[in-house]
């Protein structure tokens, strides 16, 4: 419920028109992955599980289609961290390295240090 909570909340939908049903829809969904028939996932597949559904329905939909005001003026988009390579790549990593983008963050600070910025 805590993802939920955070993802999908009240004041969200009420704000995006998203009707009771639909979010229903999209709870139900998430319940279905979240814990599938065989049983409960462990938690780096969790993670993975909700990380996915994230980009699946928040993030691919929200975030992919508010670069389309670049169609609407002309200009070439692209979204480069959307690669399939990419994505596959962050649903490997641990959970613990995922958190406040730990991971992220550690390579960045390294790759800057090393150009010496």
């Amino acid at each position: 419920m805590g993802l939920w909570n955070r993802r999908f909340a009240i004041a969200t939908l009420h704000q995006t028109g998203l009707q009771v049903a639909e979010a229903n829809d999209l709870f139900e969904q998430l319940q279905e992955e979240l814990c599938p028939a065989g049983g409960v996932v462990d938690v780096v597949e969790a993670c993975s599980v909700v990380d996915a559904f994230d980009w699946r329905n928040r993030q691919g939909k929200f975030i992919a289609n508010s670069v389309r005001v670049y169609d609407w003026f002309g200009f070439d988009w692209l979204l480069p961290y959307w690669d399939r390579r990419i994505i596959d790549f962050w649903l490997r990593v641990p959970p613990e390295l995922r958190l406040n983008r730990r991971l992220q963050k550690n390579v960045t600070f390294q790759i800057g240090a090393d150009l010496g910025i």
